[in-house]
């Protein structure tokens, strides 16, 4: 398939230029025009594109790209080597942030939502909505529960699910219904928890001061790694690429405790 026809269809379908984003969303570094194999991570760095090359893969999809407008210039020494190593090759590198996060079905956060709600250990939930919201879009999701359960069950669920030991960042709250998620760098969203009756903010990592607002917002806080919450997404697109644009596509994990 060629590389415009995967980065057109992907930018339809992520809505790409419905986003005001920081990271330069789509091709972000063109290689080869025809694509035969993907490899796809979280994000990109120079084991990534070394794995690529020997997967012997033609591109690479990622949700951290290289270029983040003013901060991607000058280009710094490990930029510089990426970028080399890219050419090098001929490997393209496809980036998709905040279309990434916000997306209903092969997002990072609406997806969670849903296993929650019809999770096997009977969490039961409903009213899954956009939550997190940046101006004229929301990159997050939240759900009620049909029943409040014990916010240490929820912890222990929640490492469970992402694979990731989860800060708890408490508050007086002992008893949780609603929950909101915002994968990645999502504590600055306690204050519309707060407006919105959250009772657990779900993210992937808390600023220092997040726990005095917890604490003062009331609302509890799981921190779950940036890293283990943003898994969710590019794994998703992983498996669409395979199977609906028939591309062979893998996942390579780079396991980051951050």
């Amino acid at each position: 398939m060629k590389l415009f026809q995967i980065a057109t269809h992907l930018d339809n379908l992520l809505a790409k230029d419905k986003f005001n984003d920081g990271c330069l969303n789509g091709i972000q570094v063109f290689g080869k025009p025809d694509v035969k194999k993907i490899l796809t991570g979280v994000s990109i760095s120079k084991e990534l594109i070394e794995k690529a090359i020997e997967k012997k893969c033609d591109s690479i999809i990622v949700h951290h790209g290289m270029f983040w407008g003013e901060r991607s210039y000058p280009l710094n020494l490990i930029n510089r080597e990426r970028l080399k190593l890219l050419a090098d090759k001929n490997i393209s590198l496809i980036a998709y942030h905040l279309p990434l996060d916000a997306h209903r079905d092969i997002g990072n956060n609406h997806p969670v939502c849903r296993d929650y709600c019809c999770h096997e250990s009977g969490f039961d939930g409903k009213n899954i909505k956009d939550f997190g919201s940046m101006g004229d879009f929301s990159i997050g999701a939240s759900f009620e529960l049909n029943n409040s359960l014990d916010v240490k069950f929820l912890k222990k669920q929640t490492e469970l699910y992402y694979e990731h030991d989860v800060i708890h960042l408490k508050c007086q709250k002992k008893k949780i219904k609603k929950i909101a998620i915002v994968s990645g760098a999502g504590a600055n969203f306690l204050k519309e928890a707060a407006a919105e009756n959250i009772d657990l903010l779900i993210t992937g990592e808390a600023e220092e001061w997040s726990m005095h607002e917890a604490i003062e917002f009331n609302v509890n806080v799981f921190a779950c790694g940036h890293y283990a919450t943003e898994r969710v997404g590019i794994q998703m697109l992983t498996k669409y690429l395979n199977e609906k644009l028939n591309i062979k596509s893998i996942f390579f994990d780079i396991p980051n405790p951050v």
